[in-house]
């Protein structure tokens, strides 16, 4: 493949991610696995011009970015809104990680009064 994401953070599917690639693709780690861990890359596939990438909220740039969505968000064109599965209330996020869990309610937000 051309391009391969991880969003796990588990050494098993960055080696995947890695794997899976064709010589000049991109691998791009999105998921955090334990920061202590080492990942060894065999030497021949240096030649194979494979990519590695770490990204750190998508790369985003705070002060460019946050207002730009503020503005989409506002015009409609962000639909932030269908997004969301369910609102909950701060004593009910237990339930809602069992709900996540069960792969129910993948997007609660907590509301605070």
């Amino acid at each position: 493949v051309h391009f391969a994401f991880e969003a796990l953070g588990s050494m098993k599917t960055i080696d995947d991610a890695y794997s899976i690639l064709r010589p000049t693709g991109e691998a791009i780690i999105v998921g955090v696995p334990n920061l202590r861990e080492k990942y060894e890359l065999p030497v021949a596939n240096l030649f194979a011009e494979k990519e590695l990438r770490g990204s750190v909220y998508g790369s985003s740039r705070p002060k460019r970015d946050l207002p730009m969505f503020v503005d989409w968000y506002m015009d409609g064109e962000l639909k932030l809104d269908e997004m969301i599965t369910k609102r909950i209330r701060l004593e009910d996020v237990n339930q809602a990680f069992e709900e996540m869990s069960r792969g129910e309610g993948a997007r609660s937000v907590i509301m605070f009064d």
